[in-house]
């Protein structure tokens, strides 16, 4: 479907699931649809296996007077480079997810949308009609990292407490596996003239020495996360994909949605952790001088949400899985600044601009890696 106008998008809907859909959202009422509308929410380009998501919104006459609705339509695309359960972004895991039920009765207080239906269409895609939850869009501070943190290690403690883990064959059980695989065959082409650039203007001579020996372990550290004690994982756990339920009275967190389930899997603990910690210093939600402290933090509140649900066992194992997982991200974010950095090069060589506050910024994120290398060396007797 890519290349398609919003037209022909909008065009696809199925008018029948639609009415059942809105027959579900205004309840006892039913009614008939007056009218809708339908709007994309975010680029219309999507990604790897997203074509698009959009927003359907409308009213319906009912007994009761017009009632407002809207639901979001997410499409999915096939890709025949991730038709693999083990690719940590095989194409059709979501939809797979949502149409399973897994999602309806989440463990430790963690929800997700209600979804309505699932959709095949004619050119292979498959859509989803979710439940639309709005987000505030407000920053978050550290009362809000917290609540999410929490709420993570409530949610996977369960499943280390006795809730049964979930089965499916097409969860992932290798995901940081793939990832790494995946981010080695697609990272940026780093030449020996690129390291000396970045090195002269950046002065990254001792952080491409650490992560060189770092390298030489990082397949070491994912087979060592492979037997960490398991748990069901998110694996995209970060603001971008969450919505917090606030208090009306002082807007404090209350409940927690998450939405993306593409990369779901059954991961290590601690592993979606140190996800989270990576994501959140990449997408720029935390300072850069607050790096180290918020990496204290946020384990520290992972862990009182472990033992909110009862878990007991060595703090040592999640702490290897938070460091160990975030730390491998440089092998995609080192040669990425290596890119950047020899690119900036030329650029102040041409006085063309001055460096990029992006290249410095992944310099302090790649920095923070290999401090959490450097602790995660400590536990080299857990491998």
């Amino acid at each position: 479907m890519s290349g398609t106008t919003m037209a022909d998008k909008v065009f696809g809907l199925d008018e029948s699931l639609l009415e059942r859909t809105v027959s579900r959202l205004t309840g006892e009422c039913g009614g008939t649809i007056g009218s809708w509308t339908c709007h994309p929410m975010g680029s219309l380009d999507g990604n790897f296996v997203t074509d698009g998501v959009f927003r359907v919104e409308g009213w319906s006459e009912t007994s009761a007077g017009p009632i407002p609705w809207s639901v979001v339509v997410k499409m999915i695309r096939p890709d025949r480079a991730r038709d693999d359960s083990a690719h940590y972004n095989y194409w059709r895991r979501e939809a797979l997810v949502y149409g399973s039920g897994l999602l309806e009765s989440l463990p430790g207080g963690l929800s997700t949308p209600l979804c309505y239906g699932t959709e095949e269409k004619d050119d292979g895609s498959v859509w989803l009609w979710l439940e639309d939850i709005a987000d505030d869009g407000a920053p978050w501070g550290e009362a809000e990292f917290a609540f999410a943190a929490r709420q993570l290690g409530r949610f996977q403690g369960a499943y280390l407490t006795g809730e049964p883990l979930p089965d499916h064959t097409w969860l992932n059980r290798a995901w940081l596996k793939s990832w790494v695989r995946q981010s080695r065959l697609h990272q940026p082409a780093v030449s020996p003239e690129a390291a000396d650039s970045a090195v002269k203007l950046y002065g990254l001579g001792q952080l491409l020495k650490t992560y060189q020996d770092f390298s030489q372990t990082i397949d070491r550290w994912v087979d060592a996360l492979g037997r960490l004690p398991r748990t069901f994982a998110h694996q995209d756990y970060y603001k971008n994909n969450l919505i917090l339920l606030r208090s009306p009275s002082d807007q404090s967190p209350l409940g927690l949605t998450a939405l993306d389930w593409q990369f779901a899997s059954l991961s290590g603990i601690g592993e979606d952790l140190g996800r989270f910690f990576g994501l959140t210093m990449t997408k720029g939600q935390i300072p850069v001088s607050d790096f180290g402290r918020y990496g204290e933090l946020f384990f520290e509140w992972y862990l009182d949400g472990l033992r909110d649900a009862g878990w007991r066992g060595d703090e040592r194992l999640p702490r290897m899985g938070f460091l160990a997982s975030c730390a491998i991200r440089s092998v995609w974010e080192v040669p990425k600044l290596i890119h950047k950095a020899s690119a900036e090069d030329h650029r102040v060589s041409d006085g063309l601009q001055q460096p990029k506050e992006s290249v410095e910024r992944l310099i302090r994120i790649t920095q923070q890696q290999m401090e959490m290398a450097r602790q995660l060396s400590g536990l080299s007797g857990l491998m």
